[in-house]
């Protein structure tokens, strides 16, 4: 027998791939490693699911402080968004949605649909919602089958949406707040758009008691990107109101829960009271343990707690019973972006663009598995 020669192909954004060469012209993969940057987070009860890398994980939330992963499954490519709903999870990679049902002792997916793509995605009974440059709107009340029915497209990305009571709420960078009537799922209509000012770059929403808060930059010549939360009110959601003039607040993303605003930067919690939502006042800030910039950054919330994903740096859990100083008190490490590799005696040695380096067996190739993990505190470039 020819001896087989083993390659390790190491992604810079994520993913090992293990293959083996029976013959010069032909490459067979045996095996993955595909944990990496984690783009999306969301949770629901006492459950959650990460993106990371390519690997959909599952969250038991029972104990908020020390978050368990009781599960993952492998969708071969990195996850854009994710979302959840009941027993199902749902995930978008390239150009497929997967329905993935989380009742067993491990996910399965049950379910895809071909050329979807998405940055984000909401839930709302038996419809996902995707937003990429078209709204997407998805029938899963058949998890196995799930079946596009609607679509609006604006040929450019939108940045976010929510969806209520018949109504989905995008976020469109350049123009503002549009609101789509989606209470026909096959026929979804653009009813109106609010402009939130000719040099807002719009970017995050969440939808609460009747309004809308939504987080936008604008370009300030000589101080850079100042941040801002815009309040609308939905009183009538084909005629949305802005209600108070834009608050200076840092955030990429926000959640609004009990009249507090949360909004998250790449290294920031800030609480915003919002129990008048015409005056919003900081109430207080936490660091959430790295100044390390995100390209990438979501947030969900649940049983008084933030879970908070960074692309590069993972998932951190913040306490956030007293609004004036929201604690930090859990992680999920995730590996984030690889600068480089090599490999001695079926161990792989993983050099993390972030902190540190991580040790993959892969002495046998079929089935790679992390060793563990050095925080070096900074960079690692080799």
């Amino acid at each position: 027998m020819n001896p087989r020669l083993v390659l390790l192909a190491v992604g810079l954004a994520f993913s090992l791939s293990v293959s083996v060469a029976a013959a010069q012209s032909c490459l067979e993969e045996v095996g993955a490693w595909r944990y990496g940057v984690s783009n999306d987070v969301a949770a629901e009860g006492d459950r959650g699911v990460l993106a990371n890398g390519a690997v959909l994980q599952v969250l038991d939330l029972t104990t908020p402080t020390a978050p368990a992963i009781v599960g993952e499954v492998d969708l071969a490519y990195e996850i854009d968004a994710v979302a959840l709903s009941g027993a199902y999870a749902f995930a978008v990679e390239t150009t497929r949605l997967h329905v993935v049902d989380l009742s067993g002792p491990e996910p399965i997916v049950v379910g895809v649909l071909d050329g979807t793509r998405a940055s984000v995605i909401d839930v709302e009974g038996d419809f996902v919602y995707l937003i990429s440059d078209t709204l997407s709107i998805v029938d899963v009340s058949t998890p196995g089958a799930p079946t596009l029915r609607g679509q609006v497209v604006w040929g450019f990305w939108q940045r976010d949406i929510r969806v209520e009571s018949g109504y989905a709420y995008v976020i469109d960078q350049d123009d503002g707040l549009r609101v789509v009537d989606v209470s026909n799922p096959d026929a979804p209509t653009q009813i109106t758009v609010l402009d939130l000012g000719a040099s807002t770059n719009a970017e995050r929403i969440d939808v609460a008691g009747g309004y809308a808060y939504v987080i936008g930059w604008t370009w300030v010549a000589g101080t850079g990107a100042v941040h801002e939360l815009f309040v609308v009110d939905l009183t009538d959601p084909t005629l949305p109101v802005l209600v108070t003039s834009p608050t200076t607040a840092s955030s990429e993303d926000i959640v609004v829960r009990q009249g507090v605003a949360w909004l998250a930067d790449s290294s920031w919690l800030h609480a915003y009271d919002v129990a008048d939502p015409q005056s919003p006042s900081h109430l207080g800030s936490s660091q959430l343990g790295s100044d390390f910039e995100s390209q990438e950054l979501r947030m969900a919330a649940i049983n008084g707690h933030a879970l908070v994903t960074r692309d590069r740096i993972g998932l951190t859990v913040v306490d956030l019973t007293d609004p004036t100083d929201p604690l930090p008190v859990a992680s999920v490490d995730v590996p984030g972006w690889i600068e480089d590799a090599t490999t001695d005696d079926g161990v792989l040695a993983i050099a993390g663009l972030e902190r540190g380096v991580r040790l993959v067996d892969v002495y046998h190739p079929a089935g790679p598995t992390e060793l563990g993990f050095t925080d070096l505190g900074g960079a690692v470039w080799g």
